[in-house]
């Protein structure tokens, strides 16, 4: 989506953030795409099943950690790139 979009954002960062276009297309974005890509890539080792320790007087047992899904997750991450005090958003009131 963010790929897709990346003008939009460019553009609507560059004019609450008032950054040149590039700094935000290869300092923001393209940390935030290859980020979610890493993720993505080590999703199956986060997900996959794990034995679990047992103490001596339990070896005879079989403890596996089974990761399920529970549904889907959306994850929104933002970060304040600009001291509050140099924000002009109309949503964020002056700092004192």
């Amino acid at each position: 989506m963010l790929r897709e979009n990346i003008e939009a954002v460019a553009q609507a960062s560059a004019t609450d953030l008032r950054k040149p276009r590039q700094e935000i297309v290869v300092g923001e974005v393209g940390l935030i795409i290859r980020r979610a890509t890493q993720n993505v890539a080590q999703l199956d080792e986060w997900a996959s099943d794990e034995t679990v320790p047992l103490q001596d007087w339990q070896q005879g047992w079989s403890a596996i950690l089974l990761k399920r899904s529970k549904g889907v997750v959306f994850v929104i991450s933002c970060v304040l790139m600009v001291p509050p005090s140099q924000c002009e958003h109309p949503s964020v009131p002056p700092l004192a």
